[in-house]
Formats: C-alpha cells, sequence, structure tokens
C-alpha cells in the first residue's frame, strides 16, 4: 500500500485496525476506515479520510 491507494479497514478501532489505518496514511493511501459511531472521530484523528459506521451499507457509502 503507498501513495495513490485505497484501503478500507474493517474493525479500525481495534488495536491492529488503528495501526493500519496509521501505517496506511504514513504510507500516502487514503483510508477509509469501518468503526462504530462513537469511535469514528478518533479514527479520523488517525489519519483516515473516512469512516462508515459500522451497520451502514459499504455499497450504500461508497459506490460500486
Amino acid at each position: 500500500m503507498g501513495q495513490g491507494d485505497r484501503i478500507l479497514v474493517t474493525g479500525a478501532s481495534g488495536g491492529v485496525g488503528s495501526a493500519v489505518v496509521q501505517l496506511a496514511k504514513v504510507r500516502g493511501a487514503e483510508v477509509i476506515a469501518i468503526t462504530s459511531a462513537s469511535k469514528a472521530q478518533s479514527i479520523l484523528d488517525l489519519g483516515a479520510t473516512k469512516t462508515i459506521v459500522r451497520g451502514d451499507g459499504v455499497l450504500k457509502e461508497l459506490g460500486k
């Protein structure tokens, strides 16, 4: 993963997921993270470009 890549991180508020968000952001990737509504801002603060609340449809949020 690197510059120009877009990644989707499921479970972004967990330890491994939040590390992936940070590493991907440092490498220049666009990070879209799935998390709970209560943790969305924390994940954005870690570097995610966008969050999707768990339970919302990914295709509805992102399109095809």
